[in-house]
């Protein structure tokens, strides 16, 4: 279901309207502003409002980039072009406990975690290809490396980091 909340609030002077929703599944579910708008949203989270992973973020009606879950949101269905752009890049560069790492070939290169690792992962191969997402540590998991979903790291052994989403 599509949500639409876009309108202006009725100023005479040329502005940003700024929204704020709750997660990004929300912000996905967004029906996209339309081009005269000049609109910002501030999203309260990433999975759970609250969270830290929220932040501000403008629509750019040509952006085709991949939907990485950070920095990048797209609207579900998928349109042609069309993306949330974070603004505050660097809030989610500074949460507690949490990494950012590039891809998933630096990841499985990390050294043995310790216990609560969690990274943020920009890409596959490549920041902002799609591949990305959340991952955790989890200290007894021995199942094969599928390259996606659970990663084993280079050193093998028992461990793997497992993807969110």
């Amino acid at each position: 279901m599509a949500y639409s909340v876009w309108g202006s609030f009725g100023t005479n002077i040329p502005t940003r309207d700024v929204f704020a929703t709750e997660t990004f599944a929300t912000l996905r579910a967004l029906t996209p502003p339309p081009a005269t708008l000049n609109a910002s949203i501030e999203v309260d989270g990433g999975l759970t409002k609250g969270d830290s992973l929220g932040g501000i973020f403008y629509y750019d009606q040509i952006s085709v980039l991949a939907d990485d879950a950070i920095s990048v949101i797209a609207p579900i269905p998928l349109p042609a072009a069309g993306r949330w752009i974070r603004i505050d890049k660097t809030s989610f560069m500074s949460l507690q406990g949490i990494g950012v790492i590039d891809t998933i070939a630096l990841l499985k290169a990390l050294p043995l975690p310790n216990i609560s690792s969690t990274y943020i992962v920009r890409g596959f191969a490549a920041i902002n290809d799609g591949g990305g997402g959340f991952y955790y540590w989890n200290s007894v998991d021995n199942r094969a490396d599928d390259g996606g979903t659970i990663i084993q790291l280079n050193l093998g052994g028992v461990g793997r980091f497992n993807k969110l989403f």
